[in-house]
């Protein structure tokens, strides 16, 4: 039987840095003697759909007693009503520990309606944990400024990996590199500015990550490299395995 039981949105084998973040915390458990389940939800997330309230409300209802329930933001911070409704179902307790990697209401693209939602579904999910952990001192302000807590959560930092040092960069040919999914959240068009304003000089850059997260706004991205010029330059590689990733960090000038 579990001692832990990890339960994340939709596939949990999918590789951004909030997946591959709880992955290494659920093997770092286990690498201490834990049992632990990974459970990932089936539906939407996270303006949440039927299924998605459905397959959280299964997922809680099943551990027995006192078991440790850690559950992603993500697949948490939407879905209070049915987080009050699995809790209601038991006949005995849980220990529900809350993962937040950043507040959903701080997304962007949302409409004010939606962000204001997300906000109060946030704050009164977070209130029926038993802990809250984030992965920043950032993000920990950010819910006390916020409203969402009253007192200060506790902070797991993501850790890093030993790596080789870098293959010697050519200072003729800087290559550059950016690993994050094509959604409006990380910026990819501040970079694309960044990068026009330099033509005149000898670069490379190329991106790793899901282009499928948010397919509208990666369009638009490829749309304003070809409009620019840049499509030569900046290159989408898609996703990467850890070999692969690690191969473009070595070749990686900055």
């Amino acid at each position: 039987m579990a001692e832990l039981v990890f339960i994340v949105p939709g596939d949990p084998e999918q590789r951004t840095g909030g997946y591959l973040y709880d992955a290494h915390i659920a093997q770092g458990l286990r690498d201490r003697g834990w049992a632990v389940e990974v459970v990932g939800l089936a539906g939407t997330f996270p303006i949440p759909d039927a299924r998605a309230e459905q397959s959280l409300i299964k997922a809680l209802v099943r551990p027995p007693a006192h078991t440790t329930v850690v559950v992603d933001g993500l697949a948490l911070g939407g879905l209070s009503d049915a987080l009050e409704r699995a809790l209601a179902q038991r006949t005995e307790p849980l220990n529900l520990v809350a993962l937040v990697h950043h507040p959903l209401a701080d997304e962007r693209g949302l409409t004010d309606p939606q962000s204001h939602w997300l906000w109060q579904q946030e704050q009164r999910a977070l209130g029926l944990a038993d802990r809250v952990i984030v992965t920043s001192p950032f993000t920990a302000q950010r819910l006390l400024d916020r409203g969402y807590l009253s007192a200060r959560p506790s902070v797991v930092c993501p850790g890093v990996a030993p790596a080789p040092l870098a293959m010697t960069a050519d200072p003729a040919n800087p290559r550059f590199l950016c690993v994050a999914s094509l959604t409006p959240r990380k910026g990819h068009e501040v970079l694309v500015r960044a990068l026009d304003r330099l033509k005149d000089r000898a670069w490379t850059c190329q991106w790793v990550g899901d282009a499928d997260r948010d397919r509208p706004h990666a369009e638009r991205l490829f749309a304003t490299l070809e409009r620019l010029g840049l499509s030569e330059r900046i290159q989408w590689l898609g996703e990467q395995d850890d070999a692969e990733l690690r191969d473009s960090y070595h070749r990686a000038s900055l």
